[in-house]
């Protein structure tokens, strides 16, 4: 390996060491929504639509 692809390499890397905070924040998005649905689903539904609570 010479010298320039031992740079591309590190350019690669820093792009995605660069993304990492970026990436566990939308992790944390996603498990909070996952979390969200399955509150939902463990809740008794009280119409025969399946709706959120906000109906009438």
């Amino acid at each position: 390996m010479d010298q320039r692809e031992r740079l591309q390499l590190a350019a690669q890397a820093g792009t995605y060491i660069a993304k990492v905070p970026e990436l566990e924040e939308r992790i944390r998005q996603l498990e909070a929504a996952v979390a969200k649905m399955q509150a939902a689903m463990r809740q008794p539904q009280t119409s025969e639509e399946g709706g959120d609570g906000d109906e009438g």
